[in-house]
């Protein structure tokens, strides 16, 4: 077994084994070497990959939090393919992961892994404590509820044709307040356009704003491999005044029928297990668990 830092070129094995592990996170090949080049400076990423017999067998990464507010909030991940796992490799993966995290500064690092009993033992066995739960769901586009009505002084329009300046300005209030452990803070305007507006897998023609009072005061991005059929929606989210009114129902209603149309056959999203509001939402809409997953937390 070797470790060696990951290059560009790794990204392709590294997606393949990604979609062996976690069918359910859709990223095209594309997608996956953009985030591989362009995280922001502040990540300090280390990336790692696994090999036997010269095959890549696992990877991970290791960064602080670029979208955090604190400087000392780490990530990470161990990913290995099922049949090379219990022997050794994954811990050899996270030591190594750990050890860059306190280079860099990192004083707390979370990281996710499936709500198993295998993965909640390797946690253990490291130091990490269970923490949050996400839900990931599934669903086939061309079914779908009806459409609900659009009340007056409501407007559909992709995020495309709301554009960077309202999308942007919208993220930096309806983001926020997600759930979860870590404080964010959000990116600067350049950042975000290059990690998120130019994305390969970004579909600005089937993400959907709503539009009231000249805001947009809902909205739901969505990413797409169109090579597999297969979409994220990644966030969801109203602004705090405009919350009560049905608009996230509305957007995400919009939004899949436009990815149905686009040849979408399955549509993916996920929500911590505490936010209900949105986990009704997408109950309605008719998306089932396909996954769960369990955050682990350790003081480094």
């Amino acid at each position: 077994m070797q470790l060696r830092v990951a290059t560009l070129d790794d990204v392709e094995s590294i997606a393949g084994i990604r979609h062996t592990i976690y069918p359910y996170k859709v990223a095209s090949v594309a997608e996956q070497r953009h985030m591989f080049a362009s995280l922001p400076e502040k990540a300090q990423a280390q990336r790692l990959v696994a090999e036997v017999g010269g095959r890549i067998v696992g990877f991970a990464n290791a960064m602080l939090h670029w979208s955090a507010a604190a400087d000392d909030e780490g990530v990470l991940g161990v990913n290995l393919l099922p049949g090379f796992r219990r022997r050794g490799i994954g811990a050899a993966l996270l030591a190594a992961c750990e050890e860059h995290l306190v280079a860099i500064g990192a004083k707390v690092v979370r990281v996710w892994g499936p709500d198993d009993e295998a993965a909640a033992g390797f946690a253990a066995r490291h130091g990490y404590q269970p923490a949050r739960s996400m839900r990931y769901s599934g669903l086939d586009p061309r079914r779908l509820p009806p459409m609900p009505p659009i009340p007056d002084g409501v407007e559909l329009v992709t995020v495309g044709e709301a554009g960077i300046d309202a999308v942007y300005a919208f993220d930096c209030v309806a983001s926020l307040d997600e759930p979860g452990d870590v404080t964010p803070e959000m990116l600067p305007l350049d950042t975000w356009v290059s990690l998120y507006w130019k994305a390969p897998d970004q579909q600005l023609d089937l993400g959907i704003m709503a539009m009231v009072d000249g805001i947009c005061a809902a909205g739901t991005l969505v990413e797409a491999d169109l090579d597999t059929n297969r979409s994220w929606s990644g966030f969801t989210g109203t602004r705090p005044d405009y919350r009560g009114r049905g608009l996230a129902k509305l957007v995400k209603s919009e939004s899949l029928r436009r990815a149905a149309a686009a040849g979408i056959t399955a549509a993916y999203t996920s929500n911590d297990a505490v936010n209900a509001p949105m986990l009704a939402v997408n109950t309605w809409l008719g998306y089932r668990p396909t996954a769960t997953e369990r955050s682990f937390n350790k003081i480094l």
